[in-house]
């Protein structure tokens, strides 16, 4: 009797087969990867690379920390810790030796602007990503002789900020959320503000919003061309909120800290510009805001001195939507709208910084210019009017399916500003020059300097 249906035979040769064909294949891989492995193993010298290896000092870049200090003069840290001035005319000077720094256990330094002092930080203490707390040290570089920078009532502190200004020996440095000033090394330190209160309210430097969302620096504070006046921020995070954020050290129980942080509907800090002038009469002016803006309900995203006298800044509202480039007559403690922006969408670049004429009456910034369906890109717009007229021109010297990263400098002379941008690729970036006059006469200053290498 059937008990169920009887199935089809079973090909046993094909199966066989296709076993052997993997058999096969399998051996050829597992034979490739033997000689490969052994290969490569002759070949390969030292430990593998593992990820700790990235962070060690033999994969980061050097930054040199070059800077200006004439038309002719640069200083800069070499990788071995040697501090060089270096004319373009390759005379190069040892300005401080590494075992200085060895000697003090600094980690910082500043070069006075008379090359007579340096000032060395140490016990360096980051506090979030751009600012630190330090100990600091004016060393005579001549006589070698050393002093600490304290203010006058205390002494081994730890200060928020302390460098040079831009003549002499001026000196402005930043303890418990107060400027102090001292005109020369030797001269005594005088308190250039009082209102000053840890956590809550801050002078020339940034709160936590300020260092991380807005100015993405620590320093809030300007010093003028001719250094005889000081631009400065008061940031006032009374009516801010905190926010305890943890943070997880491996302990047990994890340690935090409290953050004045705004968020959606709740109080922005206040903010407040203040210009004080450094002859000893301690006369400081506030500069006001447009008058369609609320102290708690703005940011102050720019600032920069156009001349002795005169002062740029940029006003944004919460939003983000509408900014105001204002020029302030310091001399008169007034402040004249140059450049509104409204968008129906967030404003990008609001830390740029314009260029002036040497009247004030043009500047050149970034702008969006779009381009047919390709979208909108930065470009250099030059803005011109004259203080007695609110007319206003404005025009574009660059165009293009690419953008300008930043304005450098504008020289009068030849009528052309100098900036740099990607147009040879986004993946470069070059130095380029255009004519105000004419903006088709535009030139690449270094891409002719790659065909050298």
């Amino acid at each position: 009797m059937d008990i169920g249906p009887v199935g089809p035979d079973r090909n046993w040769k094909g199966i066989a087969i296709s076993l052997l064909v993997i058999l096969v294949v399998l051996s050829f891989i597992g034979l490739s990867i033997v000689l490969l492995s052994k290969d490569s193993g002759n070949k390969t010298s030292g430990s593998p690379l593992t990820l700790d290896d990235l962070f060690q000092r033999s994969f980061q870049i050097h930054d040199p920390d070059a800077k200006w200090i004439s038309e002719k003069e640069i200083i800069f840290q070499r990788w071995d810790g040697n501090v060089f001035k270096v004319d373009v005319n390759n005379k190069t000077d040892l300005l401080l030796k590494n075992t200085t720094f060895a000697t003090f256990k600094a980690s910082k330094f500043a070069i006075s602007p008379d090359l007579n002092f340096v000032l060395l930080g140490y016990d360096v203490k980051q506090v979030h990503r751009h600012s630190f707390s330090a100990s600091y040290l004016i060393y005579n570089l001549y006589t070698r002789e050393v002093q600490e920078l304290n203010p006058p009532e205390v002494s081994n502190s730890a200060l928020q900020f302390a460098s040079w200004g831009v003549q002499g020996q001026q000196l402005i440095y930043i303890f418990e959320n107060n400027i102090y000033y001292k005109a020369n090394v030797q001269s005594s330190s005088w308190r250039l503000t009082s209102s000053g209160q840890e956590g809550v309210v801050f002078n020339g430097i940034t709160d936590w919003l300020y260092e991380m969302e807005v100015l993405r620096c620590q320093a809030a504070h300007w010093w003028s061309p001719d250094g005889s006046r000081l631009a400065y921020l008061t940031i006032n995070d009374s009516l801010v909120p905190a926010m305890f954020l943890p943070r997880f050290t491996g302990s047990l129980y994890p340690r935090g800290a409290e953050y004045r942080y705004p968020k959606m509907g709740q109080n922005n800090p206040a903010v407040g510009l203040h210009v004080i002038t450094l002859d000893g009469s301690s006369f400081t002016e506030e500069l006001k805001p447009p008058d369609s803006f609320h102290a708690s309900e703005l940011y102050i995203t720019m600032v920069t001195w156009v001349a002795q006298e005169k002062l740029a800044v940029r006003w944004v509202n919460r939003a983000q939507n509408m900014s105001v480039l204002s020029l302030c007559d310091i001399t008169a403690g007034t402040c004249v709208a140059k450049h509104v922006m409204v968008s129906d969408k967030w404003l990008d670049g609001q830390n740029e910084k314009p260029v002036f004429s040497g009247d004030s009456t043009a500047f050149f910034t970034i702008m969006p210019l779009k381009h047919s369906s390709r979208g909108a890109f930065n470009h250099i717009a030059m803005i011109s009017n004259h203080s007695s007229s609110k007319d206003v021109s404005l025009h574009h010297l660059t165009s293009g399916t690419w953008d300008v990263t930043r304005i450098l400098s504008y020289d009068e002379s030849t009528n052309s500003v100098f900036f740099l941008s990607t147009e040879e690729g986004p993946s470069q970036q070059h130095l380029y020059r255009v004519s105000v006059v004419d903006s088709l006469d535009k030139e690449c200053l270094s891409c002719s300097l790659l065909d050298h290498h």
